[in-house]
């Protein structure tokens, strides 16, 4: 993708995550448009100040009245009396009592503590707000007047704020039926509760992620800005949930501006540090990084603009314009370290996986040219000697047609037995002995040798590696060979013994011949002999050589321990 399109991409993207994140956010915020018939006209209130006002009182002559909208012209020094007059017209003699007949007070800010009268009679207290940001105060106030408190002519209702420490004042109040008002209080109220909720369950999960992360391997840096961002967070939602105390409310107004500008602060050092993750993403960051930002200059502005109406969607914005920023890091840092990591580990266990392929490729390739290299070696040195004896001592005329026919037949009875080795080098131990007792029958007959064959019902091993009944194979090939060619036996014996599970597997092949005895004892054992006990040391058993049948002849017994059988793996 061209650089130019990224970057439309990105900004499209990015702005589309801050407007989404701004009306999901602001959405469910109480609406004042609904109520906004009822507002009281800012030009029929006034007030007055004095220190230490507890209870509401007429104007003086000579005392000056200030209208309403001067409030903010100078700190809350002292105590202010809000009065407004009206004239209870919609009350109707005889007209039944209702939530529409019935009229109530509701403001939905006001900088402290106040007390609301009617006609100088008190009907109630101001309600700390579980829900704070800079320039909305720390208290609002519902109260539903009974009809029997209004009076003939002019009625006036008085709200005396004591004490302001957040210079709020009162930004305005609705006056109208209960059955309008009440509902946008009770929506107020939960709005509080609820937006507090919301920000302690998803600082919890924040604080969580991003201590798994920092244990993960993420950044030192930017694991802390977040950390601190989000137990301040945990203690003024908290806070905000559990206690109703005055001092405090004042207190956690006053931290919460410092708190907005620790956040932009925060947000920016983020994108510092995040910036060569941002670079190479897709707009989607950027976008909670600009929400954060926009968020937090407009949740600024009610206390730099103190006579503005109330808006609570800002409200919204100054606590949780953040939280979609820092919980868009955890997640990604969790997709990160999770998701990708195990995408890259899928692809690391693949290419071992294909490079073990290729190993067992090479390795089967290997044993195949090792096959053919014994192979040849065994043609080589049996067949090829035989025939080239042969050869040798048909030039001389030193044999006759009975001899070479005995020699060429012989030769041929170890080709066989070579490509039975090669046949069956993939089948288990006993098909290996049954089609290698066959052969050695026609071969035994063939030379008027007796054969006797003795073999248990069970053999206990597992699965033997086709290397290993190879290497069991031709040593029992050359070791009948070496009977059939040179012994001049009359009887040959081949016996299995084992007795359990646990106890080795003997083959003895025994002879009635000449023996070799003599050979074996001085040293000089041919290369088929050398070629035998090779063959059981690879094995891992044990080749003993002694006399063979009735205390004479050739006798050999190789014993292969079970863990030699059981094992899969080729020698």
């Amino acid at each position: 993708m061209p650089t130019q399109t990224r970057l439309y991409v990105r900004l499209v993207t990015a702005l589309a995550v801050m407007f989404a994140t701004f009306f999901g956010i602001t959405g469910f915020s109480p609406n004042l448009n609904m109520i906004a018939s009822y507002k009281v006209d800012v030009n029929t209130i006034s007030f007055i100040q004095e220190k230490n006002m507890q209870v509401v009182r007429k104007h003086r002559v000579d005392e000056v009245i200030t209208p309403f909208v001067k409030q903010w012209d100078k700190r809350f020094r002292e105590a202010r009396q809000f009065d407004v007059e009206f004239t209870a017209d919609w009350l109707v003699a005889g007209q039944s009592v209702n939530e529409h007949t019935r009229r109530s007070l509701y403001f939905p800010m006001i900088g402290g503590d106040a007390s609301v009268f009617i006609n100088g009679v008190g009907i109630g207290h101001s309600i700390p707000s579980k829900l704070r940001a800079p320039g909305t105060g720390t208290q609002y106030g519902y109260f539903e007047i009974a009809n029997f408190l209004y009076q003939p002519g002019i009625n006036r209702i008085s709200i005396i704020l004591r004490y302001d420490g957040t210079d709020v004042g009162i930004k305005e109040f609705y006056f109208g039926p209960v059955a309008e008002l009440n509902p946008i209080f009770i929506l107020h109220t939960n709005w509080h509760i609820r937006q507090n909720r919301i920000i302690l369950f998803w600082s919890v999960v924040l604080l969580i992620s991003i201590s798994v992360l920092f244990f993960l391997g993420m950044s030192v840096r930017v694991c802390l800005v977040i950390g601190v961002i989000d137990v301040m967070f945990l203690v003024q939602s908290y806070v905000f949930l559990q206690f109703d105390n005055e001092s405090i409310a004042s207190f956690m107004v006053g931290f919460s501006v410092y708190f907005c500008l620790l956040k932009i602060l925060a947000v920016v050092l983020l994108f510092l540090l995040r910036w060569p993750v941002i670079k190479n993403g897709n707009g989607i960051e950027e976008g909670y990084y600009v929400f954060a930002l926009v968020g937090m200059f407009f949740a600024l502005m009610p206390s730099m603009m103190p006579n503005s109406d109330v808006n609570f969607g800002l409200v919204s914005l100054a606590n949780l314009s953040v939280l979609p920023l820092f919980l868009c890091i955890s997640l990604h840092g969790v997709y990160v370290h999770f998701f990708k990591n195990k995408s890259g580990a899928l692809a690391l266990k693949k290419m071992v996986e294909q490079k073990e392929e290729q190993l067992q490729a090479q390795l089967k390739k290997s044993a195949v040219m090792e096959e053919r290299q014994r192979l040849t070696r065994d043609m080589h040195d049996g067949i090829g000697g035989q025939l080239l004896s042969l050869l040798v001592r048909v030039r001389g005329g030193t044999l006759g047609m009975v001899e070479i026919e005995t020699e060429i037949q012989d030769s041929l009875n170890d080709l066989r037995l070579i490509v039975d080795a090669m046949d069956d080098n993939d089948e288990d131990l006993l098909s290996a002995l049954a089609v290698f007792r066959i052969r050695v029958k026609a071969q035994a007959d063939a030379a008027e040798i007796k054969l006797q064959w003795e073999q248990p019902d069970i053999i206990y091993f597992g699965k033997t590696g086709p290397r290993r009944v190879l290497h069991i194979y031709r040593l029992m090939q050359e070791a009948v060979s070496n009977v059939l060619r040179h012994s001049g036996a009359r009887n040959l014996s081949i016996v299995l013994k084992q007795e359990s599970a646990a106890m080795p597997l003997r083959i003895c092949i025994f002879d009635d011949g000449k023996g070799c005895i003599a050979n074996e004892e001085s040293g000089r054992a041919g290369k088929g002999m050398l070629n035998m006990r090779t063959r059981a040391h690879k094995l891992g058993g044990t080749l003993t050589i002694g006399s063979g049948l009735n205390k004479t002849g050739f006798g050999l017994t190789l014993s292969l321990p079970v863990e030699a059988l059981a094992d899969s793996v080729d020698s």
